[in-house]
């Protein structure tokens, strides 16, 4: 891919030492490409019903996706989270995935809250997603006699989305400024020559 008059791979290691040449702009474009590239793209054409109801795929999709907005989360800080993990996954999702705020009245804790703690915790450090799970259904969450349940493909796309308007909202801002400012210091730790 051509990004400022340079070649990138949109690999890190090929990529490394042109670093330097990229933009501000050239720096969105990269990690947009790039996290469609070697995560978005290979969830989507993972993402078939036969996939997900082995339970297998599903679980492995599912905790990319949780790691997906982890990462995310780490570019709207401006720095990795050590030990505020839970607080930037939440503030990401707060902002650019906002159905996940509402409440699992069954458990009073909001939809963003159970995916941290039930889900991404679960299958991070216990291999299970603690209370409820997901499926593929038509409803994005739901309630049931099992616990919360998340339709996974709806998690993606809403993902996609909420990093999309996320990524549009650094350019807003600029190199110098809010989330520009964040986005460009994150960069840099992460993607340097």
């Amino acid at each position: 891919m051509w990004i400022d008059g340079h070649e990138y791979t949109l690999l890190r290691d090929y990529d490394k030492s042109k670093y330097q040449h990229l933009s501000f702009n050239g720096k969105v474009t990269y990690l947009s490409a790039r996290v469609e590239l070697i995560l978005l793209r290979p969830c989507k054409s993972a993402m078939s019903a036969a996939a997900v109801e082995d339970g297998g795929t599903g679980l492995i999709l599912t905790t990319g996706i949780c790691a997906m907005i982890s990462a995310a989360s780490t570019f709207l800080k401006g720095t990795q989270t050590s030990g505020q993990d839970k607080q930037a996954f939440l503030e990401f999702i707060g902002k650019y995935m906002p159905c996940l705020n509402d409440t699992i009245r069954s458990l009073g804790i909001t939809w963003a809250e159970w995916l941290y703690r039930d889900v991404r915790c679960g299958l991070a450090h216990g291999f299970t997603i603690e209370r409820g799970g997901i499926e593929n259904g038509l409803n994005y969450l739901e309630e049931t006699q099992h616990g919360p349940e998340i339709s996974l493909s709806r998690l993606l796309e809403d993902f996609a989305k909420g990093w999309s308007n996320y990524l549009a909202d650094v350019e807003r801002d600029g190199p110098n400024n809010g989330l520009g400012q964040l986005f460009q210091r994150r960069f840099d730790e992460v993607f340097h020559d």
